[in-house]
């Protein structure tokens, strides 16, 4: 079986629980929105950003986790440089 190559592919990454609803974990999808645009009558957009053939839209979904790892990551980090150089350390304003 020879595979078909989409003209407008799609991205989606999902992790396993999300894959029936999108709102249970972190989503990523890739797509080209001026494919979208011409089924959807939403002219508007492309008039915005110019008449393009392409406009690719990346859409994340459910970030908090993703937003919560990379804030506890530049703590970490931060407070790694304030423990090198004798100055107090920093917590998240957050939990």
């Amino acid at each position: 079986m020879t595979p078909t190559i989409q003209k407008n592919p799609t991205i989606s990454i999902k992790q396993a629980k999300a894959l029936h609803n999108k709102a249970k974990a972190l989503t990523v999808c890739a797509y080209n929105k001026a494919a979208e645009i011409s089924t959807s009558g939403k002219d508007y957009i492309l008039g915005y950003y110019g008449d393009r053939k392409r406009l690719y839209r990346l859409e994340i979904n459910n970030i908090l986790p993703l937003f919560l790892m990379a804030s506890a990551l530049e703590v970490a980090v931060l407070n790694m440089f304030c423990s090198k150089y004798g100055y107090p350390g920093v917590e998240l304003p957050f939990r």
